[in-house]
């Protein structure tokens, strides 16, 4: 390509935000450059000659990936609009539950009855479609409103 390169290019489409899924073709490829495309969101790097039938596995599983993302940012949109829709005691108390807190805590903590609580708490639920207290922490993590738990070193 003229005046730019592949990598120039692909940091290029990452600085503008546009999350499309890239196939890296290069005929004059090495270990370092591969390396900085995939470190970089690449999809695949494929060395010329290549397969044409390589090649069409490798975009249809492109495709489908980036419809897999398209599908996760929707639902995760979706939930944050249900999560900002709550009231604002609802959202304090989705994010206690998150972080472990039992109904007497949160009461304790918020100033208000453990009834309440649980009254808000279920209330948040439906409104977020949660079926359980374990959807609703997941939920809570999936929006980023509490930090994921570590996997602790034996």
């Amino acid at each position: 390509m003229p005046g730019m390169s592949g990598l120039q290019v692909q940091q290029q489409l990452v600085d503008q935000h546009a999350y499309l899924p890239i196939i890296m073709m290069t005929g004059h490829g090495d270990v370092p450059m591969a390396v900085a495309a995939l470190k970089n969101g690449a999809f695949e790097f494929i060395e010329k000659p290549f397969n044409h039938q390589q090649l069409i596995e490798v975009v249809q599983q492109a495709l489908n990936s980036a419809e897999q993302q398209h599908q996760r940012q929707q639902a995760i949109a979706q939930l944050k609009a249900c999560f900002e829709a709550l009231r604002p005691k609802e959202q304090r108390i989705v994010v206690h539950v998150a972080e472990g807190m039992t109904n007497r805590e949160i009461a304790d903590h918020m100033g208000i009855s453990a009834k309440t609580v649980e009254v808000y708490r279920l209330r948040a639920m439906k409104a977020m479609g949660a079926a359980n207290v374990a959807e609703l922490v997941r939920q809570a993590v999936a929006l980023s409103l509490v930090p994921t738990l570590l996997p602790v070193s034996t």
